[in-house]
């Protein structure tokens, strides 16, 4: 993820709301970032837009997919501010 700053975040999106996401980061820490800050994300791996099963001839969109399996959906965090210090951070409510 980089920011309007040119500043570069690295870790996985773990919560979001309208405005801001709750990343964290490979130190186990949470950070909380606007959404209005953000300019770039970039993936971890590869993303694929097509499907591999259908033939090199035809355009992806004209081979049908099977839709993903349901998942069961999981309630959202309810996340708490944490002041540590002169510095604020998000954990998770208990």
């Amino acid at each position: 993820m980089f920011l309007v700053t040119g500043v570069r975040l690295v870790g996985r999106i773990v919560a979001h709301d309208a405005y801001s996401l709750a990343l964290t980061g490979h130190g186990g820490g949470l950070q909380l970032i606007y959404k209005h800050a953000v300019t770039t994300l970039v993936p971890s791996s590869p993303l694929s837009l097509y499907d591999p099963s259908s033939s090199a001839d035809r355009p992806a969109a004209a081979a049908p997919v099977a839709p993903a399996p349901a998942r069961p959906a999981e309630p959202p965090k309810k996340l708490k501010l944490v002041r540590q210090g002169t510095r604020l951070s998000l954990a998770a409510e208990e």
